[in-house]
Protein backbone atom coordinates (compact mmCIF):
# COMPACT_ATOMS: atom_id res chain seq x y z
CA UNK A 1 0.00 0.00 0.00
CA UNK A 2 2.82 2.10 0.95
CA UNK A 3 4.50 1.55 -1.97
CA UNK A 4 1.87 2.45 -4.41
CA UNK A 5 1.17 5.79 -2.69
CA UNK A 6 4.75 6.26 -3.34
CA UNK A 7 4.33 5.55 -6.64
CA UNK A 8 1.31 8.19 -7.03
CA UNK A 9 2.87 10.92 -5.29
CA UNK A 10 6.08 10.20 -7.71
CA UNK A 11 4.08 10.38 -10.49
CA UNK A 12 2.23 13.57 -9.29
CA UNK A 13 5.23 15.75 -8.52
CA UNK A 14 6.66 14.70 -11.94
CA UNK A 15 3.60 15.54 -13.64
CA UNK A 16 3.68 18.57 -11.92
CA UNK A 17 7.59 19.41 -12.37
CA UNK A 18 7.43 18.24 -16.22
CA UNK A 19 4.22 20.82 -16.26
CA UNK A 20 6.19 23.93 -14.42
CA UNK A 21 9.03 23.22 -17.09
CA UNK A 22 7.04 23.37 -20.12
CA UNK A 23 5.10 26.24 -19.25
CA UNK A 24 8.13 28.05 -18.09
CA UNK A 25 10.66 27.23 -21.34
CA UNK A 26 6.96 27.71 -23.75
CA UNK A 27 5.61 30.26 -23.00
CA UNK A 28 2.18 28.60 -22.55
CA UNK A 29 -0.88 31.46 -21.98
CA UNK A 30 -4.76 31.23 -22.14
CA UNK A 31 -5.92 34.05 -25.00
CA UNK A 32 -8.84 35.42 -24.99
CA UNK A 33 -11.07 32.93 -26.48
CA UNK A 34 -9.77 30.78 -24.03
CA UNK A 35 -7.51 28.38 -26.20
CA UNK A 36 -4.06 27.38 -24.86
CA UNK A 37 -1.51 28.73 -27.44
CA UNK A 38 2.09 29.11 -27.67
CA UNK A 39 3.23 32.23 -28.09
CA UNK A 40 6.75 32.63 -28.08
CA UNK A 41 6.89 31.46 -31.56
CA UNK A 42 4.41 30.44 -33.74
CA UNK A 43 3.68 26.62 -33.90
CA UNK A 44 4.06 24.41 -37.03
CA UNK A 45 -0.20 24.74 -37.29
CA UNK A 46 -0.22 28.35 -37.02
CA UNK A 47 0.39 31.42 -39.54
CA UNK A 48 0.19 34.83 -38.39
CA UNK A 49 -0.31 38.28 -40.60
CA UNK A 50 -0.83 42.36 -39.75
CA UNK A 51 -3.30 44.55 -40.21
CA UNK A 52 -2.50 48.37 -40.23
CA UNK A 53 -4.86 50.88 -38.15
CA UNK A 54 -4.05 54.45 -38.94
CA UNK A 55 -4.71 57.05 -36.36
CA UNK A 56 -4.49 60.87 -37.02
CA UNK A 57 -2.53 62.90 -34.02
CA UNK A 58 -1.28 59.75 -31.97
CA UNK A 59 1.08 56.72 -33.30
CA UNK A 60 -1.00 54.25 -35.79
CA UNK A 61 -1.16 50.76 -34.42
CA UNK A 62 -0.91 47.27 -35.73
CA UNK A 63 -2.63 44.22 -34.87
CA UNK A 64 -0.65 40.99 -35.16
CA UNK A 65 -2.99 38.24 -36.15
CA UNK A 66 -2.51 34.78 -34.81
CA UNK A 67 -4.84 32.35 -36.92
CA UNK A 68 -5.09 28.30 -37.50
CA UNK A 69 -3.02 27.78 -40.80
CA UNK A 70 -6.14 24.72 -41.85
CA UNK A 71 -9.43 26.36 -40.89
CA UNK A 72 -7.89 30.65 -41.12
CA UNK A 73 -9.79 30.93 -38.00
CA UNK A 74 -8.34 33.39 -35.39
CA UNK A 75 -6.69 32.15 -32.59
CA UNK A 76 -5.36 35.59 -30.72
CA UNK A 77 -3.82 39.13 -31.52
CA UNK A 78 -1.72 41.35 -29.70
CA UNK A 79 -0.95 44.75 -30.97
CA UNK A 80 2.11 46.61 -31.29
CA UNK A 81 3.05 50.31 -32.61
CA UNK A 82 3.43 51.77 -36.05
CA UNK A 83 5.19 54.91 -36.57
CA UNK A 84 5.25 55.18 -40.18
CA UNK A 85 1.69 53.87 -41.28
CA UNK A 86 2.32 54.52 -44.74
CA UNK A 87 5.56 52.59 -45.39
CA UNK A 88 6.03 50.55 -47.71
CA UNK A 89 7.33 47.10 -45.49
CA UNK A 90 6.11 48.43 -42.27
CA UNK A 91 5.94 45.14 -40.53
CA UNK A 92 8.13 41.68 -40.98
CA UNK A 93 6.30 38.41 -39.79
CA UNK A 94 8.62 35.49 -38.75
CA UNK A 95 8.06 31.68 -36.86
CA UNK A 96 9.76 33.78 -33.83
CA UNK A 97 9.56 37.11 -34.41
CA UNK A 98 7.28 40.23 -34.94
CA UNK A 99 9.81 43.02 -36.37
CA UNK A 100 8.70 46.62 -36.84
CA UNK A 101 10.55 50.31 -36.37
CA UNK A 102 8.80 52.23 -33.02
CA UNK A 103 9.32 56.01 -32.45
CA UNK A 104 9.97 57.79 -29.36
CA UNK A 105 8.76 61.46 -27.77
CA UNK A 106 7.27 62.35 -31.12
CA UNK A 107 4.90 64.77 -31.02
CA UNK A 108 1.64 63.93 -32.88
CA UNK A 109 -0.38 66.57 -32.38
CA UNK A 110 1.90 69.08 -33.83
CA UNK A 111 3.82 67.53 -35.88
CA UNK A 112 7.49 69.25 -34.85
CA UNK A 113 10.59 67.71 -37.50
CA UNK A 114 12.93 69.89 -35.88
CA UNK A 115 15.62 68.23 -33.74
CA UNK A 116 15.60 71.50 -31.71
CA UNK A 117 12.15 71.16 -30.74
CA UNK A 118 12.28 66.95 -30.60
CA UNK A 119 15.97 66.36 -29.05
CA UNK A 120 14.12 63.34 -27.54
CA UNK A 121 12.86 62.05 -30.80
CA UNK A 122 14.41 58.57 -32.04
CA UNK A 123 13.50 55.57 -33.67
CA UNK A 124 14.40 52.17 -33.27
CA UNK A 125 14.05 48.71 -34.58
CA UNK A 126 12.14 46.13 -32.27
CA UNK A 127 11.59 42.87 -32.32
CA UNK A 128 8.21 41.41 -30.43
CA UNK A 129 8.08 36.85 -29.62
CA UNK A 130 4.12 36.01 -30.13
CA UNK A 131 3.36 37.12 -26.72
CA UNK A 132 3.38 41.05 -27.92
CA UNK A 133 7.01 41.31 -25.68
CA UNK A 134 8.99 43.73 -27.36
CA UNK A 135 12.62 44.60 -27.17
CA UNK A 136 14.85 46.86 -29.14
CA UNK A 137 17.10 45.56 -31.83
CA UNK A 138 19.04 48.88 -33.10
CA UNK A 139 18.68 52.43 -32.93
CA UNK A 140 18.08 53.65 -36.04
CA UNK A 141 17.99 57.55 -35.76
CA UNK A 142 17.64 60.38 -33.36
CA UNK A 143 16.22 63.66 -34.48
CA UNK A 144 15.14 64.21 -37.96
CA UNK A 145 18.52 65.21 -39.21
CA UNK A 146 19.59 62.51 -41.33
CA UNK A 147 21.99 60.38 -39.22
CA UNK A 148 21.95 56.75 -38.67
CA UNK A 149 19.83 54.22 -40.22
CA UNK A 150 16.67 54.07 -42.64
CA UNK A 151 13.29 53.28 -41.54
CA UNK A 152 14.00 50.24 -43.97
CA UNK A 153 14.82 46.88 -42.75
CA UNK A 154 15.10 42.34 -43.85
CA UNK A 155 15.40 40.44 -41.47
CA UNK A 156 16.77 36.74 -42.96
CA UNK A 157 14.49 33.63 -42.33
CA UNK A 158 16.43 32.23 -39.82
CA UNK A 159 16.10 35.57 -37.90
CA UNK A 160 20.38 35.71 -37.07
CA UNK A 161 20.75 38.75 -38.69
CA UNK A 162 19.24 42.25 -40.05
CA UNK A 163 19.53 44.37 -43.29
CA UNK A 164 19.94 47.94 -42.85
CA UNK A 165 20.79 50.89 -45.09
CA UNK A 166 22.97 53.20 -43.12
CA UNK A 167 22.98 57.25 -44.26
CA UNK A 168 21.40 58.33 -47.45
CA UNK A 169 23.36 58.85 -51.04
CA UNK A 170 25.76 62.05 -51.09
CA UNK A 171 27.23 61.03 -47.32
CA UNK A 172 30.67 59.23 -47.46
CA UNK A 173 28.79 56.58 -44.85
CA UNK A 174 25.80 55.77 -47.51
CA UNK A 175 26.35 52.01 -47.32
CA UNK A 176 24.82 48.23 -47.12
CA UNK A 177 24.93 47.33 -43.39
CA UNK A 178 24.08 43.50 -41.94
CA UNK A 179 24.47 43.58 -38.75
CA UNK A 180 24.12 39.92 -35.94
CA UNK A 181 20.92 40.16 -33.94
CA UNK A 182 22.53 38.86 -31.28
CA UNK A 183 25.72 40.55 -30.54
CA UNK A 184 24.30 43.75 -32.46
CA UNK A 185 28.09 43.64 -34.61
CA UNK A 186 28.16 44.50 -37.93
CA UNK A 187 28.76 41.17 -39.97
CA UNK A 188 28.86 43.49 -43.71
CA UNK A 189 28.97 46.60 -44.25
CA UNK A 190 29.18 47.72 -48.07
CA UNK A 191 29.62 51.54 -49.07
CA UNK A 192 28.17 53.00 -52.08
CA UNK A 193 31.75 55.14 -52.20
CA UNK A 194 33.94 52.14 -52.42
CA UNK A 195 31.30 50.68 -55.19
CA UNK A 196 31.57 53.43 -57.24
CA UNK A 197 35.47 53.49 -57.59
CA UNK A 198 35.32 50.20 -58.87
CA UNK A 199 32.00 50.61 -61.05
CA UNK A 200 31.59 54.87 -61.60
CA UNK A 201 27.86 53.82 -63.52
CA UNK A 202 26.78 52.31 -60.42
CA UNK A 203 25.79 55.41 -58.19
CA UNK A 204 22.30 56.11 -56.99
CA UNK A 205 20.93 55.07 -53.59
CA UNK A 206 20.91 51.69 -52.11
CA UNK A 207 17.39 49.90 -51.26
CA UNK A 208 16.67 46.57 -50.13
CA UNK A 209 15.01 44.28 -51.94
CA UNK A 210 14.94 40.43 -50.77
CA UNK A 211 16.43 37.23 -49.32
CA UNK A 212 16.45 33.89 -51.81
CA UNK A 213 13.95 31.26 -51.22
CA UNK A 214 16.75 29.34 -50.08
CA UNK A 215 17.73 32.19 -47.46
CA UNK A 216 21.27 32.34 -49.03
CA UNK A 217 21.46 34.94 -51.06
CA UNK A 218 20.23 38.41 -50.34
CA UNK A 219 19.50 41.43 -53.07
CA UNK A 220 19.71 45.27 -52.78
CA UNK A 221 19.67 47.37 -56.04
CA UNK A 222 21.15 50.88 -56.60
CA UNK A 223 18.70 53.51 -58.13
CA UNK A 224 18.37 56.58 -59.41
CA UNK A 225 14.93 57.57 -59.27
CA UNK A 226 12.83 55.22 -61.51
CA UNK A 227 15.96 54.02 -63.02
CA UNK A 228 17.81 50.60 -61.95
CA UNK A 229 21.81 51.34 -62.29
CA UNK A 230 23.00 48.04 -60.62
CA UNK A 231 22.68 45.28 -57.39
CA UNK A 232 24.60 44.16 -55.00
CA UNK A 233 24.05 39.97 -54.45
CA UNK A 234 25.21 38.68 -50.86
CA UNK A 235 26.18 35.69 -50.14
CA UNK A 236 25.40 34.44 -46.63
CA UNK A 237 27.49 31.66 -46.74
CA UNK A 238 30.85 33.82 -46.19
CA UNK A 239 29.47 37.10 -46.39
CA UNK A 240 31.04 38.27 -49.63
CA UNK A 241 29.26 40.13 -51.74
CA UNK A 242 29.01 40.64 -55.84
CA UNK A 243 27.98 43.79 -57.66
CA UNK A 244 25.92 43.37 -60.60
CA UNK A 245 26.02 46.18 -63.15
CA UNK A 246 23.15 46.93 -65.44
CA UNK A 247 24.58 47.15 -68.98
CA UNK A 248 25.01 50.67 -69.90
CA UNK A 249 26.00 50.26 -74.15
CA UNK A 250 22.11 50.70 -74.85
CA UNK A 251 19.27 53.33 -74.53
CA UNK A 252 17.95 51.29 -71.29
CA UNK A 253 14.75 52.31 -69.70
CA UNK A 254 12.86 50.67 -67.24
CA UNK A 255 14.23 47.34 -65.16
CA UNK A 256 11.67 44.36 -65.12
CA UNK A 257 11.27 42.77 -62.35
CA UNK A 258 14.04 40.14 -61.62
CA UNK A 259 14.49 36.57 -61.21
CA UNK A 260 16.73 36.28 -58.00
CA UNK A 261 16.91 32.86 -58.29
CA UNK A 262 18.58 32.71 -61.69
CA UNK A 263 19.90 36.74 -62.06
CA UNK A 264 17.70 37.29 -65.14
CA UNK A 265 15.92 40.99 -65.61
CA UNK A 266 13.85 42.04 -68.35
CA UNK A 267 14.92 45.73 -70.00
CA UNK A 268 12.81 47.67 -71.54
CA UNK A 269 15.32 50.12 -74.13
CA UNK A 270 14.35 54.23 -73.80
CA UNK A 271 10.67 53.84 -71.85
CA UNK A 272 10.68 56.49 -69.57
CA UNK A 273 9.05 57.38 -66.12
CA UNK A 274 7.56 60.66 -65.88
CA UNK A 275 5.12 60.60 -63.50
CA UNK A 276 2.77 62.70 -65.48
CA UNK A 277 -0.13 61.35 -67.34
CA UNK A 278 -0.02 64.14 -69.84
CA UNK A 279 3.91 64.54 -70.86
CA UNK A 280 4.03 60.67 -71.17
CA UNK A 281 1.15 60.80 -73.26
CA UNK A 282 3.45 63.42 -75.17
CA UNK A 283 6.13 60.85 -75.52
CA UNK A 284 4.02 58.76 -76.96
CA UNK A 285 2.69 60.67 -79.90
CA UNK A 286 6.07 61.72 -80.51
CA UNK A 287 7.64 58.33 -80.42
CA UNK A 288 4.68 57.09 -82.94
CA UNK A 289 5.40 59.83 -85.55
CA UNK A 290 8.74 58.86 -85.36
CA UNK A 291 7.95 55.33 -85.83
CA UNK A 292 9.80 53.95 -82.64
CA UNK A 293 9.40 50.34 -81.62
CA UNK A 294 8.75 49.40 -77.65
CA UNK A 295 11.49 45.99 -77.25
CA UNK A 296 11.98 44.08 -74.48
CA UNK A 297 15.06 42.09 -73.50
CA UNK A 298 15.88 39.69 -71.25
CA UNK A 299 19.31 40.17 -69.61
CA UNK A 300 21.59 37.69 -67.54
CA UNK A 301 23.02 39.96 -64.67
CA UNK A 302 25.61 37.25 -63.73
CA UNK A 303 26.84 35.53 -67.63
CA UNK A 304 25.70 38.67 -69.78
CA UNK A 305 23.54 37.58 -71.84
CA UNK A 306 20.85 39.27 -73.67
CA UNK A 307 18.16 38.18 -75.88
CA UNK A 308 15.36 40.19 -77.37
CA UNK A 309 12.19 38.54 -76.41
CA UNK A 310 9.49 41.27 -78.38
CA UNK A 311 8.79 44.32 -80.50
CA UNK A 312 5.68 46.16 -80.87
CA UNK A 313 5.44 49.57 -82.71
CA UNK A 314 2.97 50.70 -79.76
CA UNK A 315 5.45 53.18 -78.33
CA UNK A 316 5.86 52.86 -74.63
CA UNK A 317 4.41 49.73 -73.82
CA UNK A 318 6.02 47.78 -70.88
CA UNK A 319 4.88 44.24 -71.66
CA UNK A 320 3.69 43.75 -68.15
CA UNK A 321 6.46 41.13 -67.70
CA UNK A 322 5.96 38.62 -64.53
CA UNK A 323 7.87 35.58 -63.56
CA UNK A 324 5.86 32.42 -63.55
CA UNK A 325 8.57 29.93 -62.82
CA UNK A 326 12.63 30.16 -62.57
CA UNK A 327 12.72 29.43 -66.72
CA UNK A 328 8.62 31.16 -67.58
CA UNK A 329 8.15 34.46 -68.07
CA UNK A 330 4.50 35.72 -68.99
CA UNK A 331 4.16 38.95 -70.65
CA UNK A 332 1.25 40.94 -72.40
CA UNK A 333 0.91 42.59 -76.06
CA UNK A 334 -1.07 45.78 -76.79
CA UNK A 335 -4.03 43.84 -77.66
CA UNK A 336 -4.22 41.99 -74.24
CA UNK A 337 -2.93 38.56 -75.26
CA UNK A 338 -0.38 37.23 -73.11
CA UNK A 339 2.12 35.11 -73.79
CA UNK A 340 4.90 32.91 -72.04
CA UNK A 341 8.96 32.79 -73.14
CA UNK A 342 10.50 29.89 -71.82
CA UNK A 343 14.21 29.76 -70.86
CA UNK A 344 16.32 27.33 -72.27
Amino acid sequence: MKKSLFIIYFLLISGLGFGFYYFYHNKIVISNNNQIVQNKCLSENEIADYKINKKQNKVSTADIIISDKKNGQERYKFQIEIPIPNHYHPVELHKCGVYAARDFNYDYIKKITSPDDLPNYKIELWQYDYSGKGKSLVFLSGPISGSGFSSDFRVDSSEKSIVLIKSYLGKDDHALVIKDINTKEDILSVKLKDIVQKYPNVIGTIGLIKWTDDGRYFWADIFDGAYTKGFIRVDSKDWSYQILEMPNDMDIGITGPVNFNTGYVTLHPGVVWTGVVEVTQQISEQWLKEGKQSKMYLYNLFTKERILIVTTDKPLWEFNPKWISDTELQYELPTGEKKIYKIQ
